[in-house]
Protein backbone atom coordinates (compact mmCIF):
# COMPACT_ATOMS: atom_id res chain seq x y z
CA UNK A 1 0.00 0.00 0.00
CA UNK A 2 1.26 3.47 -0.86
CA UNK A 3 1.51 5.96 1.99
CA UNK A 4 -0.70 8.99 1.39
CA UNK A 5 1.10 12.32 1.59
CA UNK A 6 -1.63 14.05 3.59
CA UNK A 7 0.19 17.38 3.63
CA UNK A 8 0.52 17.44 -0.16
CA UNK A 9 -3.08 16.31 -0.62
CA UNK A 10 -4.27 19.08 1.73
CA UNK A 11 -2.33 21.69 -0.29
CA UNK A 12 -3.88 20.40 -3.51
CA UNK A 13 -7.38 20.47 -2.01
CA UNK A 14 -6.91 23.96 -0.60
CA UNK A 15 -5.67 25.27 -3.97
CA UNK A 16 -8.42 23.64 -6.06
CA UNK A 17 -11.47 25.50 -7.31
CA UNK A 18 -14.08 25.75 -4.58
CA UNK A 19 -17.09 23.47 -4.83
CA UNK A 20 -19.53 22.10 -4.96
CA UNK A 21 -18.54 20.30 -8.12
CA UNK A 22 -21.23 18.56 -10.16
CA UNK A 23 -21.16 15.85 -12.82
CA UNK A 24 -23.44 16.84 -15.69
CA UNK A 25 -24.47 15.02 -18.85
CA UNK A 26 -24.23 17.34 -21.82
CA UNK A 27 -24.75 17.21 -25.58
CA UNK A 28 -21.36 17.92 -27.12
CA UNK A 29 -20.87 19.18 -30.69
CA UNK A 30 -17.14 19.16 -31.45
CA UNK A 31 -16.01 20.76 -34.71
CA UNK A 32 -15.63 18.25 -37.53
CA UNK A 33 -17.04 15.38 -35.47
CA UNK A 34 -20.53 14.01 -34.99
CA UNK A 35 -22.36 15.29 -31.90
CA UNK A 36 -22.44 12.99 -28.89
CA UNK A 37 -23.34 12.95 -25.22
CA UNK A 38 -20.64 13.20 -22.60
CA UNK A 39 -20.08 13.95 -18.93
CA UNK A 40 -18.39 17.08 -17.58
CA UNK A 41 -17.45 18.17 -14.11
CA UNK A 42 -18.82 21.67 -13.54
CA UNK A 43 -18.84 24.43 -10.92
CA UNK A 44 -21.91 26.65 -10.88
CA UNK A 45 -22.86 25.22 -14.28
CA UNK A 46 -19.51 26.18 -15.85
CA UNK A 47 -17.23 23.44 -17.23
CA UNK A 48 -14.27 22.69 -15.00
CA UNK A 49 -13.07 19.36 -16.39
CA UNK A 50 -13.52 18.46 -20.03
CA UNK A 51 -15.74 15.85 -21.51
CA UNK A 52 -15.82 12.14 -20.68
CA UNK A 53 -17.47 10.52 -23.71
CA UNK A 54 -20.60 8.67 -22.72
CA UNK A 55 -19.57 5.67 -24.81
CA UNK A 56 -16.36 5.29 -22.77
CA UNK A 57 -16.48 2.74 -19.96
CA UNK A 58 -17.58 4.24 -16.65
CA UNK A 59 -17.70 7.84 -17.94
CA UNK A 60 -20.57 8.85 -15.64
CA UNK A 61 -19.01 7.11 -12.65
CA UNK A 62 -15.64 8.76 -13.29
CA UNK A 63 -17.22 12.22 -13.51
CA UNK A 64 -19.30 11.54 -10.37
CA UNK A 65 -16.20 10.40 -8.46
CA UNK A 66 -14.14 13.46 -9.43
CA UNK A 67 -17.00 15.78 -8.46
CA UNK A 68 -17.55 14.02 -5.12
CA UNK A 69 -13.83 14.00 -4.30
CA UNK A 70 -13.75 17.83 -4.15
CA UNK A 71 -15.68 17.83 -0.88
CA UNK A 72 -14.83 14.33 0.33
CA UNK A 73 -11.03 14.64 0.31
CA UNK A 74 -10.86 17.61 2.73
CA UNK A 75 -13.48 15.98 4.97
CA UNK A 76 -11.51 12.71 5.06
CA UNK A 77 -8.27 14.54 5.81
CA UNK A 78 -10.01 16.37 8.66
CA UNK A 79 -11.36 13.09 10.05
CA UNK A 80 -7.90 11.49 9.94
CA UNK A 81 -6.44 14.47 11.78
CA UNK A 82 -9.15 14.34 14.47
CA UNK A 83 -8.33 10.67 15.13
CA UNK A 84 -4.60 11.41 15.15
CA UNK A 85 -5.11 14.31 17.56
CA UNK A 86 -6.68 11.94 20.10
CA UNK A 87 -3.58 9.75 20.34
CA UNK A 88 -0.45 11.09 22.06
CA UNK A 89 2.47 9.32 23.73
CA UNK A 90 3.03 9.73 27.43
CA UNK A 91 5.27 8.09 29.94
CA UNK A 92 8.95 7.84 30.75
CA UNK A 93 10.96 8.94 27.72
CA UNK A 94 14.27 8.10 29.47
CA UNK A 95 13.41 4.43 29.86
CA UNK A 96 11.59 4.37 26.55
CA UNK A 97 8.39 3.18 28.16
CA UNK A 98 5.68 5.21 26.55
CA UNK A 99 2.01 4.44 26.03
CA UNK A 100 -0.82 6.05 24.12
CA UNK A 101 -2.87 8.47 26.20
CA UNK A 102 -6.08 7.45 24.40
CA UNK A 103 -5.97 3.66 24.29
CA UNK A 104 -3.32 2.78 26.91
CA UNK A 105 -1.35 0.57 24.52
CA UNK A 106 2.37 0.74 23.81
CA UNK A 107 3.38 3.76 21.72
CA UNK A 108 2.91 4.01 18.83
CA UNK A 109 -0.45 2.36 19.27
CA UNK A 110 -2.19 0.35 16.55
CA UNK A 111 -4.34 3.34 15.58
CA UNK A 112 -1.33 5.60 15.00
CA UNK A 113 0.49 2.84 13.11
CA UNK A 114 -2.57 2.33 10.89
CA UNK A 115 -2.83 6.06 10.19
CA UNK A 116 0.86 6.30 9.34
CA UNK A 117 0.67 3.36 6.94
Amino acid sequence: MTTIDREHLRKLADAATLGPWEAERIHHRPLGQPPHHCWEVTVDGQPLIDCFREDEDDAAETADFIAAARDAVPELLDALQRVRDLHHPWGDTLSGTRICNECDHAWPCATVRALEG
